[in-house]
């Protein structure tokens, strides 16, 4: 309302207060006077605690109106003078929101075991925002990693190394693995509590672990991606690649001869078509294995060797049993008016990969439409365009016209 007040009204202090009693956001609005004026600021505040950032410094340094703004808003803690950021209970008030906000904290606060130990329980991580001798604190330390276990980063190195803490520290986050002490790295006990969690762990752990069998079978049960930081002896171990690969990405990180091992392929494309890309270009080249493949996975002929996606036999079967896979069809066969209704037959949508000539057959086009009137979208715009067409298509279909549009969407 105050954009459109006049000027004096702008310096009517009853109206400015009534004005943000009603709506804090035309504080924004008003005059540097009202800016600083307690009352129309306590308002504001109380609606929205963000707003003292605005405030007239003197407000800001107001423990009656900071108060108000962090009961609102807890950080509004930032924007309080650094007078009022040493206040205990101001920032306790804060916190109640939010550990995070030990950050705003003074540095005396920040070296206040009562005060520290509150932020942590709440916000783990608040740890990197106390004195470096509250992080040696084992109290402090084993709270933080508590409630968060990412927060061994921020602790002494005496307690990277401690593993009551570190073990704390990794059930609760595995990627606190990454800063435990090099000696805990190569701690089974402690890697294997890491990799419960998340398999992808295994690449903060000692080589040794790496390379231990019983580890890194775990590690890809829990997550297939973790035979990324196996040692390369295991990534050539057949019975662990098996269980990567039920993993979608994991075939990328097997040797390159388990890569063509169409035991271990197959494996993977029952999980992700698209996972075919990972295996060698041996066996992506290997027509008997990709006909077999593409018979049970018509869109894993994404992976087939240019030369096999130009094979007509192969790309039949893949269209067969799914219409889309006519989109890794080579050119020539996108063209091929029986590879393309194999594929329509299976997806009237397959019709949007089919060549531009294709689209544009009259007749080829009708009787595609006749088998699925929604591939009517993927036809060239000169037929869309075509009154005749569209007749006659709706007439193909055997729809009403109604019921026509409306199952290739074209009205609600």
């Amino acid at each position: 309302a105050l954009t459109y007040a006049s000027h004096f009204l702008n310096k009517d202090r009853k109206f400015v207060l009534a004005i943000v009693k009603r709506n804090y956001m035309a504080f924004f609005l008003a005059s540097d006077e009202f800016k600083a004026d307690k009352e129309i600021v306590m308002e504001a505040v109380k609606q929205d605690g963000s707003v003292l950032e605005f405030a007239a410094y003197e407000l800001r340094a107001d423990k009656e109106v900071v108060w108000e703004a962090v009961k609102q808003d807890g950080s509004a803690i930032k924007f309080a003078s650094n007078k009022l950021q040493a206040v205990k209970k101001i920032v306790l008030e804060a916190m109640k929101q939010s550990g995070r906000l030990l950050e705003y904290a003074s540095w005396e606060l920040k070296a206040d075991k009562a005060v520290v130990m509150d932020a942590v329980k709440k916000c783990g991580n608040a740890l990197r925002f106390a004195t470096n001798e509250l992080k040696a604190d084992k109290g402090i330390v084993m709270a933080a990693v508590k409630q968060d276990g990412s927060a061994l980063e921020f602790v002494s190195a005496e307690f990277k190394a401690n593993r009551e803490i570190v073990i704390t520290a990794v059930q609760d986050c595995s990627w606190a693995l990454k800063y435990v002490s090099k000696t805990l790295q190569a701690d089974r006990e402690i890697v294997f509590e890491a990799i419960k969690k998340s398999g992808l762990a295994l690449q903060f752990a000692d080589k040794t672990l790496q390379s231990d069998r019983d580890i890194v079978i775990a590690a890809v049960k829990q997550d297939g991606s973790a035979l990324k930081y196996a040692s390369n002896n295991l990534k050539a171990d057949k019975e662990i690649a098996m269980l990567a690969v039920k993993d979608e990405w994991a075939l990328q990180f097997v040797s390159e001869k388990l890569q063509s091992d169409k035991e271990i392929v197959m494996e993977s494309i029952k999980h992700a078509y698209w996972s075919f890309d990972f295996a060698s270009r041996t066996i992506r080249a290997d027509r008997e294995f990709v006909l077999m493949v593409v018979k049970q996975f018509g869109d894993a002929l994404m992976g087939a060797s240019k030369e096999l996606k130009a094979d007509r036999g192969i790309v039949l079967e893949a269209v067969k049993q799914s219409g889309s896979a006519l989109e890794s069809a080579s050119d020539e066969l996108k063209g091929d008016k029986e590879v393309v209704m194999e594929a329509v037959k299976q997806s009237g949508s397959a019709l949007e990969f089919a060549s531009k000539t294709i689209k544009a057959d009259y007749e080829f086009v009708l009787e595609v439409v006749k088998q699925s009137p929604s591939a009517i979208i993927h036809a060239s715009a000169s037929l869309k365009e075509d009154s005749k067409f569209v007749d006659e298509a709706v007439k193909q279909s055997g729809l009403e016209s109604e019921d026509f549009f409306r199952k290739i969407d074209l009205i609600d």
